[in-house]
């Protein structure tokens, strides 16, 4: 389920590119496809949901986070990763509610 959480803002952002860039081949069915994006974004955005506020795995009772890379990691004086900054997405209980 953590895997699908990054989905729940690329689905819309997708559907946005695909009918910006293909938008005059399709029509008048253009909307289709922003429809279908954004509903499959809300039935995953409701699954976490649910999944967040009944604490269950793999969200818990502190919530999970996913990782997607490292944007700033400064080097030490030993050459030991002295701080890093990590992109990605983190979801708890308030997010939880924020997506419903």
């Amino acid at each position: 389920m953590l895997n699908l959480i990054p989905l729940i803002p690329a689905l819309p952002l997708a559907g946005f590119a695909i009918i910006g860039i293909f938008g005059r081949r399709f029509a008048k069915n253009a909307h289709w496809v922003g429809i279908a994006t954004v509903v499959a974004a809300w039935v995953i955005a409701s699954a976490v949901a649910f999944l967040t506020l009944t604490h269950q795995d793999p969200f818990g009772e502190h919530g999970a986070g996913i990782k997607l890379w490292t944007w700033i990691p400064a080097i030490g004086a030993a050459g030991v990763p002295a701080f890093t900054v990590d992109m990605g997405f983190f979801v708890d209980s308030l997010t939880a509610c924020l997506l419903i």
